[in-house]
C-alpha cells in the first residue's frame, strides 16, 4: 500500500510539474500565448470574436489601446524586433495615436493598424477587420471568366494602390497591386480604401487584350464568402502527350495524404507515358505549408539538396538553424524523374509558394518561367494571429525570417530564367520544349 502511495504522489508531482512548465513555456516563449488561432501542442487562452457591425465607434481612449496592443505583439513576436521596435514603426504609431478624435470608427483603426504594420516592411504581417464582410458575387463570376479587374470608376488599379500603398503590408508593388483588387470584392474593403458612391464602375480586361465595363450598385454585395464558390480543388495536372509536357497545378500548398496520394499518381502517370518534361505552376498559389516540397523532391532524380536557413521567434530568446545538405529518399525506382523541371511563377505566387519555389532555383533543380513573386525568397512568415481588444482588429505578426539558400541573393527578388506575363508562362514552356 506505500508503495502504491508512493507511486501515485510521484506521478502526480512529475504531472504537476510537467503542467507548470508547459504553461510557463507558453507564457514566456511561445509566440501563440494569447493568439486567436494556435498551432500544434501550443495553448492560448484567447478566442477568436467576431464584431457585430461595421458602424461602432470607440473612444481615443480605447483606439490608443488598440495601437498599443498591436505594438506590444509586434515587439514580443517579430524576428525583427527582438531588440526593439524600429523609429518608423513608432514614429507611425505616435501619429496614427495623435490623430484620433473623440469618436473613433472601426475603419479608422482598421487603418491605423495597417499603416503600421506596413511599416514593418513583412508582407505577411498585415491586418483585416473581423466584421461581416458583403462580397460582390458579380465581380467573382468575372474573375472566373478569366477577366482581370484593370478599374474603378475609371481609376486603374495600379493608381489605387500607389494612391492607398500606405494601407497595405507589401514586399513587391505587384502584391500590392493584388492585395488591392482583393479588397475591392468586398464592400467594406471599398470604404477602407475611401472609394464610394452610390454606383460602382468595374472595368475588366480579357486575355485577348478586349475590355468590359460592369455597373454596380452597394446593392449587389451579399454577406457570404462569394469568392469561395470560384476556387477548385488545391492542386491539379494535365498530362499533354503531343507537347511531352505535364503540368502540376497548385493553387494552395496544402499537405495532406490527398496530395501525397496526388503526387505519386503524377509522377507514375509521367513515367508510364514517357514524358521528358514537367511544369509545376504555381501562378495562382498564396501559400500554405512548405512541406510540400519534401514530397515532390522524393521523385525528381537528386540525392540531397540545400535547404535555408533561419531565425524563429522564442520569446527574449532567437533561435536559429543553419542551411543544411538534406538527403532525399526517393519513392522507388520507378517513378524517379530525370527529364526537365519547369516553374511557373507570377505576382500572386507568395509565402510558402515562393519559399519553394526559392528553394529549386537556388538548388538548380529547374527552369523558372513568368513574372516576380509576391514577396522575397528571404522573408519573413508563419504568423501568429492576434485581436486588438476594442475594435477587435485581426492582425497577424511573423515569428520566423527563412532566409534564402543562395545568400549572395539575400535581398533580391527571384528573377524569372523566362520573363513573362503571368497568362503567357505556360505558353514559353511549351515553345522552348517544340525548339529543343
Amino acid at each position: 500500500m506505500a508503495k502504491r502511495k508512493l507511486a501515485v504522489l510521484i506521478f502526480a508531482t512529475l504531472l504537476s510539474v510537467s503542467l507548470v512548465v508547459y504553461v510557463v513555456f507558453n507564457i514566456v516563449f511561445s509566440p501563440y500565448w494569447d493568439s486567436v488561432y494556435t498551432p500544434g501542442l501550443y495553448m492560448s487562452l484567447a478566442s477568436y470574436r467576431d464584431a457585430e457591425n461595421d458602424t461602432e465607434t470607440f473612444t481615443k481612449k480605447e483606439a490608443c489601446a488598440d495601437i498599443d496592443y498591436l505594438l506590444k505583439r509586434l515587439k514580443r513576436v517579430h524576428p525583427a524586433f527582438i531588440d526593439g521596435l524600429s523609429d518608423n514603426v513608432t514614429e507611425c504609431a505616435e501619429r496614427e495615436k495623435e490623430a484620433f478624435g473623440d469618436e473613433v470608427t472601426a475603419y479608422d483603426i482598421w487603418r491605423a493598424c495597417a499603416r503600421v504594420l506596413h511599416e514593418t516592411g513583412d508582407a505577411n504581417s498585415m491586418c483585416t477587420a473581423s466584421f461581416p464582410m458583403n462580397y460582390l458575387t458579380a465581380h467573382y463570376e468575372m474573375l472566373g471568366n478569366g477577366c482581370e479587374l484593370a478599374a474603378i470608376n475609371g481609376v486603374p488599379v495600379e493608381q489605387i494602390f500607389k494612391d492607398n500603398s500606405e494601407l497595405v503590408s507589401y514586399e513587391s508593388e505587384p502584391w500590392g497591386v493584388n492585395v488591392i483588387k482583393g479588397l475591392v470584392g468586398t464592400r467594406e474593403g471599398l470604404k477602407f480604401l475611401g472609394i464610394y458612391g452610390d454606383t460602382l464602375e468595374y472595368t475588366y480586361a480579357y486575355q485577348d487584350g478586349s475590355t468590359a465595363v460592369r455597373t454596380y450598385k452597394y446593392d449587389d454585395f451579399y454577406n457570404s464568402q462569394a469568392a469561395d464558390d470560384t476556387q477548385g480543388t488545391a492542386y491539379s495536372c494535365d498530362i499533354i502527350k503531343d507537347k511531352d509536357l505535364a503540368v502540376m497545378k497548385l493553387d494552395e500548398c496544402v499537405y495532406d495524404d490527398g496530395f501525397r496520394q496526388f503526387v505519386y499518381d503524377f509522377f507514375k502517370e509521367v513515367t508510364d507515358n514517357k514524358i521528358e518534361n514537367i511544369a509545376i505552376d504555381l501562378r495562382d498559389n498564396s501559400g500554405g505549408t512548405s512541406a510540400i516540397l519534401d514530397e515532390i523532391l522524393i521523385y525528381l532524380d537528386h540525392d540531397e539538396f540545400t535547404a535555408p536557413g533561419g531565425d524563429y521567434r522564442m520569446g527574449p530568446y532567437m533561435m536559429h538553424w543553419d542551411s543544411e545538405k538534406i538527403s532525399v529518399t526517393h519513392m522507388d525506382d520507378v517513378t524517379i524523374f530525370t527529364g526537365n523541371v519547369y516553374l511557373l511563377t507570377s505576382s500572386d505566387t507568395f509565402s510558402a509558394a515562393t519559399l519553394m519555389a526559392g528553394i529549386m532555383r537556388d538548388n538548380g533543380f529547374c527552369t523558372i518561367a513568368g513574372e516576380e513573386c509576391g514577396n522575397l525568397p528571404q522573408s519573413y512568415g508563419e504568423v501568429a494571429a492576434f485581436q486588438t481588444p476594442n475594435a477587435a482588429i485581426t492582425f497577424q505578426v511573423s515569428t520566423k525570417l527563412f532566409k534564402r539558400v543562395d545568400q549572395n541573393k539575400a535581398g533580391e527578388p527571384l528573377e524569372p530564367d523566362i520573363k513573362c506575363e503571368k497568362r503567357e508562362a505556360l505558353l514559353a514552356v511549351t515553345d522552348i520544349i517544340r525548339n529543343k
